[in-house]
């Protein structure tokens, strides 16, 4: 299977958990990630998650691992050294919601 088909299956799955998860993500981001990320992911004291280099679907399982466990580097992260008190599902809902966050804003 090629990178690509793999990486639209990945998205495809992504939405699922998110739709699946029966968790409010606007919640989930408002409480975990708007006060660095801002509101629409635009950045605030964090960066901004909607570049064009933030929009690769390589990145997918890498946004899941620092939502899960910190950003490598930066000390400050809400979830640093692997504090996330947010299951599995939750983080694949806010790695969806990130990526339609990203799409609408190109």
């Amino acid at each position: 299977m090629n990178h690509t088909l793999r990486s639209g299956a990945l998205a495809c799955s992504l939405l699922v958990a998110a739709h699946a998860a029966a968790q409010n993500v606007d919640a989930l981001w408002t409480g975990s990630c708007a006060s660095c990320h801002g509101d629409k992911a635009q950045g605030n004291s964090a960066a901004s998650l909607l570049t064009k280099e933030k929009r690769d679907l390589s990145l997918l399982r890498p946004f899941f691992d620092t939502i899960k466990g910190g950003a490598p580097g930066v000390e400050n992260h809400a979830f640093a050294a692997g504090a996330s008190p947010l299951d599995d599902k939750q983080v694949w809902a806010l790695v969806a919601d990130t990526r339609e966050q990203q799409e609408n804003a190109r």
